[in-house]
């Protein structure tokens, strides 16, 4: 059955035609091998992209949203929040440390809003990089 769902999300929503747009998208994992036993569908693409597609339910979306709202909220009362996050962000793609195994967006949004971190020198000192 979870075959079967995934072929819907993929193909009779028109999901694999438009990434195709964006570069050949290539399923893998265990739709490619035919061993789903949940819901999660790996999709590699030919063209450099990253896609965080999630499906919960209503409360835990609603709890994420707010909680993006919430930092938009202080970014916009504080646009030196949204200098600070974006520079780290792209100071540890530079560095490739952006990456769910070192470190996500989460940890930078945590040590700006939190710990008032605001350079990627001091995130990197107060955070050393451990396995997640």
């Amino acid at each position: 059955m979870t075959r079967k769902k995934a072929d819907g999300i993929l193909y009779k929503t028109g999901l694999y035609k438009e990434l195709g747009t964006y570069g050949g998208p290539h399923p893998i994992g265990s739709y490619r091998m035919d061993m789903m036993v949940c819901n999660n569908l790996d999709i590699l693409m030919d063209e450099l992209w990253n896609f965080d597609l999630w499906f919960f339910d209503r409360e835990t979306i609603t709890k994420a949203q707010a909680y993006c709202d919430s930092i938009t909220t202080r970014c916009h009362q504080n646009p030196s929040l949204k200098t600070a996050i974006t520079t780290i962000k792209k100071d540890l793609l530079t560095k490739g440390l952006y990456h769910y195994d070192k470190y996500t967006s989460m940890d930078v949004y945590h040590a700006v809003l939190t710990e008032n971190i605001t350079t990627t020198q001091a995130f990197l000192e107060t955070n050393p990089l451990t396995t997640h």
